[in-house]
């Protein structure tokens, strides 16, 4: 589950922390708790994700 985690989908930390990922690498997600507040997190630190991100941020992710 966390291996798919891709922009977009929300997300909670083991500390209780929910946010959007707003970015992904092979051990540290960034997570974005408020607007322009970003956090980097260990991808280990993820304990689930709460909702899958829409379409929209799909689209964009494959643009970039």
């Amino acid at each position: 589950m966390i291996d798919a985690m891709k922009r977009g989908d929300e997300v909670i930390t083991t500390g209780g922390i929910y946010g959007k990922v707003a970015g992904v690498t092979d051990k540290v997600v960034t997570v974005e708790i408020a607007p322009k507040v970003k956090v980097r997190v260990a991808k280990a630190q993820i304990t689930g994700i709460t909702s899958k991100g829409s379409e929209e941020e799909k689209g964009k992710e494959s643009k970039s």
